[in-house]
């Protein structure tokens, strides 16, 4: 998987695994080193940070010594990560893992287990966070005789940042380690450059003099504070358990060896119970998916990953779990998707649903009502024409408001790809397709989960009648553009959808509402659709109305049930869609472009763009559809044939980004929920489809 002679400033983005607890996450190489960490919640400012600035973003770092190789997988069924190192001394492994368990509160550690499986291994630790995204200085002191290190964060005056006043930040840290081996790096005599201004002029304290300076290391280069190393060989049989967070009583008894939390346990044997807890609940919690379907492995793979993209406390569903991985490398759309969209948790939803995770949609319902409630509260609202949304595009994991975006201009940005980017700018966008998925996802919720109330209904209606009274205005789209609204055709099918979906759930359920109404402005936006979004010349859909552009977010169009997947429409759309670039199509060898940058006006210029990994699952799921209506056994044979190839593009854990470069490496966020959700889609739909075909043989 890799070696020491292919060590390079920045691992591939998708050379990294996922753990975490459902509070925050972590990323972690396939060298063993933790590169992206937020703490002590997704949203929180990071304490590791290297993925964004190699040289101050901060990581933990445990690798073998002289290994050859490595690889890495997950405890089967499980978000328990390990990372293997292979010598010619022998092999060692990491095991990687945040707990969770059934029997107590959730502990918001990160353990980290050493093993020498065969051999002897000699294993190097450094542990070098970065606070408050490398914007704040450290001190550093080692106590219980080298079992113990303690991290406190404060004000770098050289290099302030804003972070808003709601943010929970990491205040201090504690590192414990099994055995006494723990020593802080010493201080080399260099002079670091904060923002262009000498740290060690006669204008600063000694204190921040001496906390700027830092040990210069291959793996870790040059750190707003002081660091922790140890080494240490271990033979066959033989561990070394690191656990690390905020451990209060580490401040308030610093000599005190061990934390209360840990009982009266040893670090090893709290690890190794911790360890097991989150063993079975891993295992039971995977126990309730119900896709039996030919890409098991897959689905189930997804559905862990999902779950990591929950944020227990209130049921938010993040977009991803990281911000500013760029979707061109030394591009600028750089974005920050560490928020809840209205529409990804929506189809996330959707997908739990499926797949028999009745628990978490229950939960981002009970999430979604909140938001829709205080939004009632805060603009008192209107349903009439020109009056504001009644949601926001989307909303922070806690259910703030605003989401003021900012520029952190001392880091680099991955592979010097700035601007990196906190907060999202899209949050106030009007982007009208967000309520369709929202009725969408109520309309299955209500019908195949738990029955929607009566007062959520109250909320359900007053959204689809402001709906009703806005549908045609322009609006900034999906993909959130910068370059100006359109009536684009997506945002315009979903409004239909949310009409669709609030007239079937009012039917069914008897509920009180303006029916006649809300049928007679939904033919009325089919037959504008219809008339408008579809290009006769190009015989396909459109990005917006009068445009001449492809846009792979139509193919939504039968997924939603807009129009059935036979209909000539979506047959013609989905051939158009089908071709390359060249012939003015959007896929690339199986994989598809959301649009073609440089026809498109989204208020970038110049810059590439990868192909998006969800437009590649939409397209597998719209010829599967169409198939299951008669298209040709051909057509789904190279549907399914596409589906092997993507998954192909996952990485070695079957995990992906948002999109995929020409070369085949990952670009954007990572992971990402979006591709996810079309994943589990496509493959339910192409197993229906399938099955249906082979019956009828």
């Amino acid at each position: 998987m890799s070696s020491p002679a292919q060590r390079i400033d920045y691992l591939p983005i998708d050379s990294h695994g996922m753990i975490g607890n459902m509070e925050t996450c972590a990323l972690v190489g396939t060298e063993g080193t933790i590169d992206w960490m937020c703490y002590p919640q997704f949203n929180s400012s990071s304490v590791f940070g290297r993925i964004l600035d190699c040289r101050k973003g901060g990581s933990f770092s445990i690798r073998a010594m002289n290994y050859t190789k490595t690889k890495q997988h997950y405890w089967p069924d499980t978000n328990i990560l390990i990372t293997r190192f292979m010598s010619k001394h022998g092999i060692g492994e990491l095991i990687d893992f945040m707990p969770v368990s059934e029997k107590r509160p959730c502990t918001n550690f990160l353990i980290r287990k050493v093993n020498c499986i065969h051999g002897s291994m000699t294993f190097k630790v450094s542990c070098c966070p970065s606070f408050n995204y490398a914007s704040d200085l450290h001190e550093c002191k080692i106590g219980a005789h080298g079992k113990k290190a303690f991290f406190k964060p404060f004000y770098n005056p050289m290099n302030p940042l804003n972070i808003p006043e709601s943010s929970i930040n990491c205040e201090h840290a504690t590192l414990y380690c099994s055995k006494p081996i723990l020593k802080i790096i010493p201080v080399l005599p260099i002079i670091p450059i904060v923002n262009g201004v000498n740290t060690q002029s006669n204008t600063l304290s000694p204190t921040v003099r001496r906390q700027s300076m830092c040990m210069m290391d291959p793996y870790v280069d040059s750190m707003t504070g002081n660091c922790v190393e140890c080494e240490f060989t271990i033979e066959e049989d033989e561990s070394v358990t690191f656990v690390f967070g905020t451990f209060d009583d580490a401040l308030t008894c610093p000599e005190q060896e061990l934390s209360s939390i840990f009982g009266s346990k040893t670090i090893t044997q709290y690890g190794e119970e911790m360890l097991n807890e989150t063993l079975d609940y891993w295992h039971d919690w995977l126990q309730k998916c119900t896709y039996k379907g030919r890409w098991r492995e897959q689905v189930k793979r997804s559905a862990l990953a999902l779950k990591l993209l929950t944020y227990e406390k209130t049921g938010a569903i993040l977009a991803a779990a990281s911000t500013s991985l760029p979707e061109g490398i030394g591009g600028v759309r750089n974005w920050d998707y560490r928020f809840t969209w209205i529409r990804d948790a929506s189809f996330t939803l959707y997908s739990f649903m499926s797949i028999g995770f009745m628990e978490e949609a229950t939960k981002f319902v009970k999430y979604l009502e909140a938001r829709i409630s205080e939004m009632n509260l805060k603009y008192k609202q209107s349903d009439e024409k020109g009056s504001p949304p009644p949601l926001q595009v989307m909303y922070s994991i806690d259910g703030e408001h605003e989401l003021i975006e900012r520029t952190i201009d001392h880091l680099s940005g991955y592979m010097n790809s700035k601007p990196v980017r906190i907060g999202n700018g899209a949050y106030d966008q009007l982007q009208l397709d967000i309520y369709g998925e929202l009725m969408d996802s109520m309309y299955i919720y209500d019908k195949y989960g738990n029955s929607i109330s009566y007062d959520f209904w109250k909320h359900l209606r007053f959204i689809t009648n402001w709906v009703c009274n806005n549908w045609d205005e322009k609006d900034e789209g999906v993909w959130e553009v910068r370059g100006g609204r359109q009536h684009f055709v997506y945002s315009r099918i979903m409004t239909w959808v949310c009409l669709d979906r609030a007239i079937k759930i009012a039917q069914s359920r008897s509920f009180p509402a303006d029916v006649d109404k809300w049928i007679k402005v939904r033919n009325q936006i089919f037959e504008q659709v219809i008339e408008k979004g579809y290009n006769r010349e190009l015989e396909s859909f459109t990005s917006f109305y009068g445009s001449d552009t492809l846009d792979a977010s139509t193919l939504i169009i039968p997924l939603v049930s807009f129009l059935s997947p036979s209909d000539t429409l979506v047959v013609n759309t989905i051939k158009a869609i089908n071709k390359p670039p060249e012939e003015n199509g959007l896929v690339s060898s199986s994989l598809v472009y959301r649009y073609l940058v440089e026809k498109t006006d989204d208020g970038f210029s110049g810059g590439e763009e990868g192909t998006f990994n969800l437009c590649t699952f939409w397209l597998i799921e719209s010829i599967a559809r169409a198939c299951s209506y008669g298209e040709s056994k051909d057509l789904l044979q190279e549907g399914r044939m596409m589906l092997e190839q993507m998954i192909t593009y996952g990485n070695h854990l079957n995990l992906y980004s948002e999109e995929m470069s020409f070369n085949g490496s990952a670009l954007g966020n990572f992971p990402q929920a979006f591709t996810f959700i079309s994943l589990i889609s496509a493959a339910c739909k192409l197993d229906e489809t399938l099955n249906k075909m082979q019956k009828s043989l």
